[in-house]
Order: structure tokens, then C-alpha cells, then sequence
């Protein structure tokens, strides 16, 4: 077995010396939450988390504080109390910084005592955002939650060198641009690949299997077809669903469906955004509207470009980028049946 402070030591030098690109999240206001409070931050797979807890290392060196850096999928800390041999081998850290915490076994509570000594500054990531919708019971009310999604347009310009255009052949190319990003997303390693199209199949496929399907005791199978109706429908009702998935040769009912929505939008594979009404019943009733957690699984998943719709997602994701993630987003549907995308 490698000696754990090397390992960790090598994390630090990857979190010093890693080349990186800035992202519109606020570092600071990060830092100064996780004085009181345990800071988590979610998101879809490969949206630049662990790179945004690099930033945050670096921040806090240039402020002159002491801190550790390890990320927990790292198969040589995949050891029994990984969290406690990271605490014992960073005495002198002011801050941890734990990338996909989730991974180590019993974090929870392990989180909690930590948090109760205040013993040491704790900043988290995970690509399951189940820590701010189902909070383990001892952790309620002792997290602030930071979500991060796939590059927006501004960053997308950024990443790419692209300045904000002032003339008319400028205008041009961001236009161009706009449509690669409505088209490949902004998942970053995307972004500057030209493998563009596999790049988002394999994370897809990987999301699907190790952020759905791992969680849940339905079939690898019914979860991939699940998707793909979700990819080709705006709107989502489990009743409907169920009888297309029975169709296709699926035993499976409507409390597997409405499970599998819980678990996609856990991954941030999928949204589903309920009917605004003063009525709760309404929102049971009425079908949600589905968008997915990057617009380049549209084109991925189906070869066809739809900017109609990958415009509204767009949208979508651009206003849960400046909303609470505890807060909630809905569409109004008229008694004429006329819409309103975004309540």
C-alpha cells in the first residue's frame, strides 16, 4: 500500500500546478461560508469541480492559509477510514478540501463530528446532489450548497479565447459559436476537443450507469431506455411513460418511473419542472417539462439538431445557475392553454 502522505502530497502538487481556466463561481463567498458552516459543491459529472477546488486551494494559499487537497476517488485512498488517515495526516491544515466525499465510507458521519469539533474548515464536492435534496438527518441544516453546471455561454467564449464582439464580423463568429455550444454543450473537456460527439456518449453512458443504474435496483437496460424517451419528449408523465416502456418490453410500473426521475435529476442528468399552481394537486397532475443537464446530449443521443428546444434548455440551465439550488423553477399554463416557459 503507497504511503497515504505521498498520495496526498501529490493531490496538493496537482492543485498548485494543474493549468486552469476560471469559472463564474463565487471562490470567495465559498471560503467565507465554510468558516461556519460545512460547503458542498454539486454537480453533473466532469462540469470542473474538482478544478474549481483547486482554484479555491489556491485562493487560500494567496491569503496565507494552510490547506489539503485529496480526492477520494482516488483508488489508493479507497481504504477503511480513508477520512480519518487524511485528517491525522493534515495536522496543520486550516481547510479540507474533499473531492467526491461520497465515495468514502461513512461520510456522513464522519462530516458531522468534524463539523461539531470545528476542528478543521470543511469544502466538499459531489457529482450527486443528494446531500441538498436528502440530506442525511445529522447534516440538515449545517451545509451551504454551491451547485456548478456546464460551462455558460460567457465562459464558453472565455475557454475558447473569444472576446465579447464589438464589430460586425466578430458578431459572426460568436453566432457561430453559439450554435457549437447549443449543439456540443459546455461540458469543458468538450469544449476543447474535436472528439466532441464521444466525449458526451461516454459521459452519458457513465452518468446512466454509475449515478442512476448503480443507485437503483432497475435494469441497466430499462434505465438506458428511460433516457432516450426523456431525450425525445418536452414533457414527462409517468402515467403515459409507463404504458411506452411496457411497449418496449418493460415489466416496470409507475413507482419505478417516478423513482428513476428522482435519481436522473439526483445526477443532474435531467430536470423535470412541475406546473406552477396554487393547487398541489396540479403539480401531480400535470405533466413536467424535461431538460437535461447539458444541451449536448441532445445531439449526442440523437444526431439531429433541434435549436428550438436546445435554446429553452439552455435558458433553463442558465437560470439554475443563478438560482438557490434549494429553490424551484415551474412553467404557467393558462385556462387557454397558452404557456409561459419559465414561473
Amino acid at each position: 500500500m503507497e504511503n497515504i502522505e505521498d498520495v496526498l502530497r501529490e493531490w496538493e502538487t496537482t492543485a498548485a500546478r494543474k493549468s486552469l481556466k476560471n469559472r463564474e463561481f463565487d471562490i470567495s463567498n465559498a471560503i467565507d461560508e465554510s468558516k461556519n458552516r460545512v460547503v458542498s459543491i454539486t454537480g453533473i459529472r466532469r462540469a470542473g469541480k474538482s478544478s474549481i477546488l483547486m482554484l479555491i486551494y489556491r485562493k487560500l494559499a494567496t491569503l496565507g492559509k494552510k490547506a489539503a487537497y485529496a480526492n477520494l476517488e482516488d483508488n489508493r485512498l479507497q481504504i477503511p477510514e480513508a477520512l480519518d488517515t487524511i485528517l491525522k495526516q493534515t495536522l496543520d491544515a486550516d481547510w479540507l478540501l474533499l473531492d467526491e466525499v461520497t465515495s468514502a465510507k461513512e461520510w456522513e458521519h464522519w462530516i458531522h463530528r468534524i463539523n461539531e469539533m470545528k476542528s478543521v474548515h470543511l469544502i466538499t464536492t459531489s457529482s450527486l446532489n443528494k446531500l441538498s435534496r436528502f440530506p442525511p438527518k445529522a447534516l440538515r441544516g449545517r451545509i451551504s450548497y454551491f451547485e456548478l453546471f456546464p460551462l455558460s455561454f460567457v465562459e464558453f467564449l472565455e475557454f475558447k479565447n473569444i472576446k465579447m464582439p464589438e464589430t460586425t464580423r466578430e458578431i459572426g463568429i460568436v453566432e457561430r459559436e453559439l450554435e457549437n455550444y447549443l449543439t456540443y454543450g459546455g461540458f469543458p473537456e468538450v469544449v476543447l476537443s474535436e472528439n466532441k460527439v464521444s466525449i458526451i456518449q461516454e459521459y452519458m453512458n457513465s452518468i446512466i450507469a454509475l449515478d442512476v443504474a448503480a443507485l437503483s435496483t432497475v435494469p441497466l437496460k430499462v434505465v438506458s431506455d428511460f433516457s432516450a424517451q426523456l431525450i425525445g419528449t418536452t414533457l414527462f408523465s409517468a402515467t403515459k411513460l409507463e404504458n411506452v416502456m411496457k411497449n418496449m418490453g418493460h415489466k416496470i410500473g409507475k413507482s419505478t418511473l417516478l423513482e428513476l426521475e428522482q435519481l436522473f435529476e439526483t445526477a443532474y442528468l435531467a430536470f423535470f419542472v412541475p406546473v406552477f399552481s396554487t393547487k398541489i394537486k396540479d403539480e401531480a397532475l400535470y405533466p413536467r417539462k424535461v431538460y437535461l443537464g447539458d444541451t449536448g446530449f441532445f445531439y449526442a443521443a440523437r444526431g439531429k439538431k433541434n435549436f428550438g428546444r436546445v435554446y429553452e434548455n439552455a435558458v433553463f440551465l442558465q437560470l439554475r445557475r443563478k438560482l438557490n439550488p434549494l429553490g424551484q423553477i415551474s412553467y404557467h399554463r393558462s385556462a387557454g392553454s397558452h404557456e409561459v416557459d419559465f414561473v
